[in-house]
C-alpha cells in the first residue's frame, strides 16, 4: 500500500453496503498484515472483505492475493481519515479511527 486513502465516515457498519472500503487488521504467520478491502458483508460481529492492497507490500506477493477474501472481528477494522472534531482537538492529521462494538460505528463519529 503506497498510501492510505481516506474512508472516514460515520455511517454504523450495519449501514456499509458492498463497495465501501474499510481496512481489516490481521495476524498472518505471526506477522501483521493491514488489508485495505471493499466490503462485502457484517454479520455476527465478523466483517468480510475482499483485498484491493495490503501492507507490507510482500504479504501479498501471489497474483490470487488481489480479490482474495478476508474476515476479521469488527475489532480488528478501521477507517482512516480526520473528522473535524479531530481538528478542534489539536490533531491536524489522518489517522486510524476504529469500531466500537456497542455503537458499531468508528471512535469520534458523532
Amino acid at each position: 500500500m503506497k498510501e492510505r486513502i481516506d474512508n472516514l465516515t460515520e455511517k454504523p457498519i450495519t449501514e456499509f453496503v458492498p463497495g465501501d472500503t474499510i481496512y481489516i487488521s490481521k495476524m498472518e504467520n505471526g506477522r501483521q498484515i493491514v488489508y485495505f478491502s471493499e466490503f462485502v458483508s457484517y454479520e455476527r460481529g465478523v466483517v468480510r472483505g475482499k483485498a484491493i492492497d495490503w501492507e507490507p507490500g510482500w504479504a501479498g506477493t501471489h497474483p490470487h492475493d488481489d480479490g482474495k477474501e478476508v474476515k476479521a472481528r469488527l475489532s480488528k477494522c478501521y477507517l482512516w481519515g480526520i473528522f473535524p472534531s479531530d481538528i478542534k482537538m489539536g490533531m491536524k492529521w489522518p489517522h486510524c479511527h476504529w469500531f466500537d462494538g456497542k455503537t458499531k460505528k468508528v471512535s469520534g463519529a458523532g
